[in-house]
């Protein structure tokens, strides 16, 4: 007979335990999302996009501009599926933990897990200040 799970949260201080019952949950894939999503990455995300919209008849769903201009990053939908597009690969600071592995087919394979929900305001200040700008 297998002994009945344990609760871990129990054994965690009664501070730790009343903060993370304050901190909101949120969704591992974000909402519109699947659970794999492509993210290339390009020379110019806003040209990329435009013909991609052109070509393939995608709509763009949002876009995270750069000072003079330059978009860091955007997500195009082609249907019910979303392809995110970037002309630099950032950091953390637009919510999710990221990872990178190669296959033995020599393809990168970019991962990453949603970690919390980040206004577009406050990740286009980061993506500036991450580039300089």
């Amino acid at each position: 007979m297998a002994a009945p799970p344990v609760d871990a949260s129990r054994r965690l201080p009664s501070a730790c335990r009343a903060k993370r019952a304050s901190v909101p949950r949120v969704s591992a894939i974000p909402e519109g999302l699947h659970t794999i999503t492509p993210h290339i990455v390009v020379g110019d995300a806003a040209e990329a996009a435009e013909w991609y919209v052109r070509a393939l008849g995608a709509v763009e769903r949002s876009r995270v501009p750069l000072p003079g201009g330059r978009v860091m990053t955007l997500e195009l939908r082609f249907g019910d599926s979303s392809v995110m597009v970037a002309s630099e690969f950032p950091d953390l600071f637009w919510g999710d933990r990221h990872g990178q592995i190669a296959d033995p087919f020599g393809h990168r394979w970019n991962l990453a897990r949603h970690a919390r929900d980040v206004p577009p305001e406050e990740i286009a200040r980061a993506a500036a200040e991450a580039v300089g700008g």
